[in-house]
């Protein structure tokens, strides 16, 4: 069973219990809301690895995916499973412009940190292939 198998399960179990119509705008919003908060999360990447340092920001992520994925479990209205989808994607979009610059640094040798993380970030902020 993959992730996407368990995503549509549990989409068609919270349309259900959540009386979501499944060609509604409100369907569509929940569904929608990880990646909504992603695109501006990944924004806040620098200042977050500069405040808390790479170590740091991967943890508090951690944390914050992890409460915001049992918080989907526990909800009772549709604003609530928004909140907490929205929530996940502070946590997703943070670690997914932090942790594979931190493998690409590791990759490299002591002199050449910098290039890996521009060219990561110049691809990513263009959609551009990696070069």
């Amino acid at each position: 069973m993959t992730q996407a198998d368990l995503e549509i399960a549990a989409q068609i179990y919270y349309a259900r219990a959540l009386d979501l119509i499944p060609t509604s705008n409100r369907y569509g919003l929940i569904n929608s809301a990880p990646y909504l908060c992603c695109t501006f999360s990944c924004l806040l990447t620098y200042h977050v690895n500069k405040f808390l340092g790479r170590r740091g920001t991967i943890f508090v992520t951690c944390l914050i995916s992890s409460v915001a994925c049992f918080g989907q479990a526990f909800v009772q209205s549709w604003q609530a499973l928004f909140a907490a989808r929205f929530a996940l994607g502070f946590g997703i979009g943070i670690k997914s412009a932090t942790i594979p610059s931190m493998y690409a640094i590791g990759c490299q040798l002591v002199g050449k940190y910098t290039d890996p993380i521009r060219r990561f970030q110049f691809t990513q902020l263009n959609a551009l292939p990696p070069m």
